[in-house]
């Protein structure tokens, strides 16, 4: 029976006729880089969506933004620090910036004007 079947082998449809056979198939590869991000949104611990303490839609959807926008620069924060040649997973990441207490940024002098 199992030489009637085809096991492993998968069928991609898609809408995109424009698209070359490789771009379908690597985009199907990396759907899971979103999933990963959808399951990290939902997690408690890192996530960003909770606590919700939202009720009304237009309040709701800002939290969303907001939430998206910091999930968006903690990945960027992580991309950064895996280019300094560290490589930690974003909850390591997290509490390694939850250790830090005090940030100090200096400016610099700003040129004095000249007097005529």
């Amino acid at each position: 029976m199992l030489s009637k079947t085809c096991p492993g082998k998968t069928i991609l449809i898609t809408n995109r006729k424009e698209w070359e056979e490789a771009s379908i198939v690597s985009a199907y590869r990396s759907q899971f880089i979103i999933e990963l991000v959808l399951k990290e949104m939902k997690d408690r611990q890192t996530g960003s969506w909770w606590p919700l303490h939202r009720w009304t839609d237009s309040k709701i959807r800002v939290h969303g933004l907001y939430c998206t926008m910091a999930l968006l620069l903690m990945a960027l924060a992580l991309r950064r620090v895996r280019w300094a040649g560290l490589r930690l997973s974003m909850p390591r990441f997290l509490s390694e910036l939850d250790t830090i207490r005090e940030v100090i940024y200096t400016y610099p002098k700003k040129p004095e004007k000249k007097k005529i």
